[in-house]
């Protein structure tokens, strides 16, 4: 009984934690990239690396890789998503990846290890000044002939 009420105790404290999620910086801009692999050790690798490089440490952006666990019956495994502050950070972190030799290796990597299945630029999503306040959102699809216009 007393093992019973100190795991219930326990239990109850690891829920009670307040976790914050919120970032500092609300990005304006988010590239998609959603790929299928194989080979997620060669992959991740690569990107690890890539992170621990001046040139990524420089850059405007934070980048995120995920595995896509519920895709129904796509054949995506994981999305990298590359979070700008504005178009301008953008341009920027793209520019950087053509001087940048730790890049060039995640380059290789995924020309052998993953194939492409889409790629998407949105705009956050925010209501009212705060997105953190949004409980729905809409998700349009657009195919968009002057890149240039759109991001201004």
């Amino acid at each position: 009984m007393k093992k019973l009420f100190v795991s219930a105790i326990f239990c109850t404290a690891l829920c009670a934690g307040f976790v914050n999620a919120e970032e500092s910086n609300i990005a304006e801009f988010a590239a998609v990239f959603q790929m299928s692999t194989s080979d997620q050790a060669s992959v991740a690798a690569a990107f690890s690396n890539f992170a621990q490089s001046e040139c990524r440490k420089n850059m405007p952006t934070a980048i995120r890789i995920m595995r896509e666990s519920f895709n129904g019956t796509e054949d995506v495994t994981h999305s990298i998503i590359w979070s700008f502050l504005d178009a301008k950070a953008m341009t920027a972190s793209f520019a950087t990846l053509s001087q940048c030799g730790e890049w060039a290796n995640v380059a290789a990597v995924l020309s052998q290890h993953a194939d492409f299945k889409s790629q998407q630029l949105v705009r956050t999503l925010v209501a009212g000044g705060d997105y953190t306040k949004d409980t729905a959102y809409v998700v349009w699809q657009m195919s968009v002939s002057d890149e240039a216009s759109y991001v201004s």
